[in-house]
């Protein structure tokens, strides 16, 4: 597609929406420089040229660069203020710098014009965990997976709240049926395994730490876990193996090397 798109701009270099949709290319494969390249020439070309905002406002968002995502968000919606995706969009880059109450309004936003987008259901329930609102994100995460059941992020997301309210049964069934949908999501897992590390059912627990490190064996949290729980149930070896793994990733982590030193000495 990149090659195509290039060769149609040396014909033509005055197409806007075609050296928008390159910009779009090189944000899809994480070429994030050409891709803001590619989106600033549009708005040089045709200052109007909204979608170039609103794919700019992703790119930047991609390469972390949130205050300057929100900035094009902003010009994005001076030119089309009816769009839920930019409001979408804009509140997770608010999100991202930590300003919760223009989050909160631009996610509010989105639903006001769409009362069916799911993601924005998710996302407002997002800004509601990291403000401690547990109910409130409850509810909201419960409307994105009645819209979307397949939604697995809102289901571990709404599993983490019910968690952290203390309410591990409903946790638990949060987790499990989002393992459910997606075998690979590996936060459902090390979720449910903190809760049974939690309820002292330390096998269960290794069950899903280890779970979690047949996907990403280099997962420092649940290897450091998975010992934990090895260690409750004097697997002294097996957990000195999840601890000589842990240092090679972290040398410098104190407290794998205390923990490793109290299992030679049990």
């Amino acid at each position: 597609a990149i090659s195509d798109l290039n060769r149609a701009l040396e014909l033509d270099p005055t197409l806007v929406s075609t050296r928008s949709n390159l910009g779009v290319a090189y944000d899809t494969i994480g070429e994030y420089p050409k891709a803001l390249e590619s989106l600033q020439q549009v708005l040089e070309i045709d200052p109007n040229f909204k979608d170039a905002y609103f794919n700019l406002g992703a790119a930047y968002y991609h390469t972390a660069e949130y205050k300057e995502s929100v900035a094009q968000y902003d010009k994005y919606l001076e030119l089309d203020r009816k769009n839920e995706k930019a409001y979408y969009m804009r509140a997770v880059a608010y999100r991202s710098l930590g300003q919760y109450e223009s989050a909160l309004a631009d996610a509010t936003e989105a639903i006001r014009i769409n009362q069916e987008y799911s993601n924005v259901y998710y996302e407002r329930g997002n800004i509601h965990l990291f403000t401690n609102e547990y109910q409130k994100a409850i509810k909201d995460y419960g409307t994105a997976i009645g819209i979307d059941p397949k939604n697995a992020c809102a289901l571990n997301s709404r599993g983490r709240s019910y968690q952290l309210i203390a309410d591990y049964a409903k946790a638990i069934e949060d987790y499990t049926a989002a393992i459910q949908l997606d075998t690979n999501f590996t936060l459902p897992y090390k979720n449910r395994g903190n809760i049974h590390y939690l309820q002292q059912e330390y096998e269960d627990a290794i069950q899903d730490f280890s779970k979690v490190l047949d996907i990403e064996p280099d997962n420092v949290e649940a290897l450091r876990n998975r010992a934990l729980a090895h260690t409750q149930l004097k697997n002294y070896e097996a957990a000195l193996a999840d601890d000589t793994r842990l240092l090679e990733l972290s040398p410098y982590d104190s407290k794998t090397w205390r923990h490793r030193g109290n299992i030679y000495l049990a």
